[in-house]
């Protein structure tokens, strides 16, 4: 690998090979992009599809890079700011790949993608990177979609640190909340949907009798049908009746198998009484909140 002096003196730890070098000096390249997107497994193993301009297909790293019928970038578009970068992708979706059901479904939310040019005629010459990020809006039409990869930068749009705020600052069941979920009798159950209402938003199963509110901001995950382990958002649970936060992007039908784990609402009280974890609370209810701040004095 090559890294020229100048670019080390500035920090600038993007590398090629010697060859690929030599090759780009060139006055003609036979340069071709390529697209990598890896899913984050949603009910099934991760799964990485590979995409080229080129009018054939392209071994890379293992990976079969599809030809243009799959997906075409754009050009990368940057600036010096901290505006974040993006490239946006547009082709036809691929039949037994990226269909618009699972994308509706949610199976490539969050999924991860990687832009770079190869030598065709040369791959053992390496990769030019160009852009990593992750996946943003997609949209579907008659057959084709159209998806942004947003770049590193847009993490920097992210809060780091803690706020303060009078509800706790973990999910319930993750590291710092520590109630475990998982196999928990107590507060994860299993069972089968009775009924569905008209909009998909409200389910029943007439064996839940757990007290009213128990599952409210909890998650029910499907086992069975054409949606196994994608999961939605409980808004409101009342003995019996399960009301979705939104409905799956498919009909669910009576007979369906799901999962489902208790909510909790961040409250201190809640932490207390319902899951005996106050040692891990993470809020500061007892603080002042901005009415004090704005009050104004009065005399006696």
């Amino acid at each position: 690998m090559v890294i020229d002096r100048a670019d080390r003196d500035q920090g600038i730890v993007k590398t090629i090979s010697i060859a690929l070098k030599a090759h780009l000096a060139l006055e003609v390249t036979t340069l071709v992009a390529c697209v990598r997107v890896t899913q984050v497994g949603v009910g099934s193993p991760s799964l990485s599809l590979g995409f080229t301009e080129h009018d054939k297909e392209l071994v890379v790293d293992g990976l079969t890079y599809r030809p243009p019928t799959g997906v075409s970038p754009t050009d990368v578009v940057s600036t010096s700011d901290m505006a974040v970068d993006n490239v946006t992708l547009r082709g036809a979706t691929v039949a037994d790949a990226i269909t618009a059901e699972d994308i509706r479904a949610g199976r490539w939310d969050f999924a991860t993608a990687e832009q770079f040019l190869v030598n065709w005629q040369d791959l053992s010459q390496g990769k030019l990177y160009q852009r990593y990020g992750d996946i943003g809006e997609i949209s579907v039409g008659r057959g084709t979609l159209e998806s942004e990869i947003r770049g590193l930068m847009q993490r920097y749009s992210t809060s780091i640190g803690k706020v303060t705020q009078p509800h706790c600052r973990h999910t319930l069941g993750d590291a710092g909340c520590q109630v475990s979920l998982v196999g928990s009798p107590t507060y994860t159950v299993t069972g089968t949907i009775d009924s569905v209402s008209a909009d998909g938003q409200t389910f029943t199963d007439a064996a839940r009798v757990e007290v009213a509110g128990f599952f409210q901001y909890g998650v029910i995950t499907l086992l069975s049908g054409v949606h196994i382990g994608l999961s939605r958002e409980i808004k409101g649970y009342t003995p019996g009746s399960i009301v979705l936060q939104l409905p799956f992007p498919d009909e669910v039908t009576a007979g369906t198998s799901y999962s489902m784990h208790a909510g909790c609402d961040l409250m201190r009280t809640t932490c207390r009484d319902r899951f005996n974890n106050l040692v891990n609370f993470d809020g500061e209810d007892f603080l002042p909140g901005n009415d004090k701040m704005i009050q104004v004095a009065r005399s006696s």
